[in-house]
Protein backbone atom coordinates (compact mmCIF):
# COMPACT_ATOMS: atom_id res chain seq x y z
CA UNK A 1 0.00 0.00 0.00
CA UNK A 2 2.82 2.00 0.09
CA UNK A 3 3.75 2.53 -3.39
CA UNK A 4 -0.02 3.88 -3.76
CA UNK A 5 0.43 6.06 -1.35
CA UNK A 6 3.75 7.21 -2.60
CA UNK A 7 3.23 7.07 -6.14
CA UNK A 8 -1.11 8.21 -7.49
CA UNK A 9 -0.09 6.42 -10.64
CA UNK A 10 -1.27 3.26 -8.57
CA UNK A 11 -4.76 5.04 -8.37
CA UNK A 12 -4.66 5.43 -11.90
CA UNK A 13 -3.42 2.28 -12.69
CA UNK A 14 -4.19 -0.04 -10.39
CA UNK A 15 -4.00 -3.20 -12.94
CA UNK A 16 -0.30 -2.35 -12.25
CA UNK A 17 -0.02 -2.39 -8.02
CA UNK A 18 -2.35 -5.69 -8.65
CA UNK A 19 0.47 -7.55 -10.84
CA UNK A 20 3.10 -5.62 -7.83
CA UNK A 21 1.31 -7.40 -5.32
CA UNK A 22 0.53 -10.56 -6.64
CA UNK A 23 4.55 -10.80 -7.77
CA UNK A 24 5.25 -9.97 -4.11
CA UNK A 25 2.83 -13.07 -2.76
CA UNK A 26 4.48 -15.07 -5.16
CA UNK A 27 8.26 -14.10 -4.58
CA UNK A 28 7.72 -13.42 -1.19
Amino acid sequence: LRGRKASPAGMDSPLIFKYFFFLNLFYG
